[in-house]
């Protein structure tokens, strides 16, 4: 296919060719043989190329308001101009981005995460010249990454962990039936710090469970009417994290689906990521029934959090928190 300049050298030496026709101007030729050659050699070089290669470097998933990096490899058997576009979403603000590149090199621009939720980058298309601008062709791919834009979350421990009702938890883990020595993987609540302290020359001392094994998670259910499932994201996040900061075992039950017990770091971006893709609905009745904690987020308000037989305003409590300030660290790279 021709470029703009292509079609206006062709248009050169038609009219050329008009002008050596009707009045012998034999000197034409001079400039009508070259363009021909240019035009024939420009045609031969574009459509020799083969196929580039087309990789996208997807980068972390992260919160909403961040920026991130994308980048896209070209490569291909042989060096020749391209320009390169990336199409985003408009959650994404980068919208169609398009940047001129050599093919065996990369390109890279800039996301920012607008809006929650689970954004599509690509359909990438690699548009590739001849060294004089002449012609190009054009190659389209078809694979699509996606990055995840996780909900605004709230730091609730300025108010303690005891503002979520979570101390009946610690207190009824039961009674431990003896004390070890601290292994690798143990968990720092199980700990016996007055007995660790009376031994200062031994290793730390932890609790040994009658039934050796933890406790069950706290189960957190979240629900949402339509139009409010940012809401609920944000609210369940919220409180999952900061049970997980505590080193409770949580496990989320949303619309869109569930995340088994744990805790740690997979489980908070594996809660993060739920919560990311999260709509409107209900979770089933049965599973509502036997939660710990319950956040809902209504059409005639805010998200509440119920647990035991309180319930309260997640604005409240947001207020007395405070937005986490390094949420990054709960985002995981994606291997490309």
């Amino acid at each position: 296919m021709l470029t703009r300049r292509g079609r206006a050298l062709v248009g050169l030496v038609l009219a050329t060719l008009f002008m050596a026709t009707t009045y012998g101007a034999r000197s034409l030729n001079a400039v009508m043989v070259p363009a021909v050659l240019a035009m024939v050699a420009a045609v031969v070089q574009v459509r020799r190329v083969d196929r580039p290669d087309v990789s996208r470097r997807v980068p972390a998933d992260g919160f909403v308001g961040e920026t991130r990096t994308v980048t896209l490899d070209v490569t291909a058997d042989t060096a020749i101009a391209a320009e390169v576009t990336d199409r985003t979403p408009a959650a994404l603000g980068a919208g169609l981005v398009s940047r001129e590149a050599t093919v065996g090199g990369s390109i890279s621009y800039d996301i920012t995460l607008r809006r929650r939720g689970e954004h599509e980058l690509g359909p990438a298309t690699v548009t590739v010249t001849d060294v004089l601008g002449l012609a190009e062709r054009t190659f389209e791919y078809r694979a699509t990454d996606a990055v995840l834009a996780y909900p605004d979350v709230y730091d609730l421990t300025a108010d303690g962990v005891l503002s979520l009702g979570v101390d009946a938890f610690v207190e009824d883990r039961g009674e431990f039936d003896a004390l070890r020595e601290y292994a690798r993987g143990d968990s720092l609540r199980d700990v016996h710090w007055k007995s660790s302290a009376g031994a200062p020359d031994a290793d730390l001392l932890v609790r040994e469970y009658a039934d050796g094994e933890d406790p069950d998670a706290l189960d957190v259910v979240a629900e949402a009417d339509r139009g409010r499932s940012d809401e609920m994201a944000t609210a369940a996040g919220s409180v999952a994290l900061t049970l997980l900061d505590a080193d409770i075992p949580v496990r989320v039950a949303a619309p869109n689906g569930t995340v088994s017990a744990g805790r740690g770091d997979g489980q908070r971006t594996a809660v993060l990521s739920l919560l990311a893709r999260a709509g409107v609905g209900a979770v089933p009745s049965e599973r509502r029934a036997s939660a710990d904690v319950v956040v809902r987020a209504t059409g005639d308000g805010g998200a509440t959090v119920e647990y035991g037989d309180r319930r309260v305003a997640f604005d409240d409590l947001a207020r007395r928190g405070t937005p986490r300030t390094d949420p990054s660290a709960a985002a995981t790279e994606v291997v490309p």
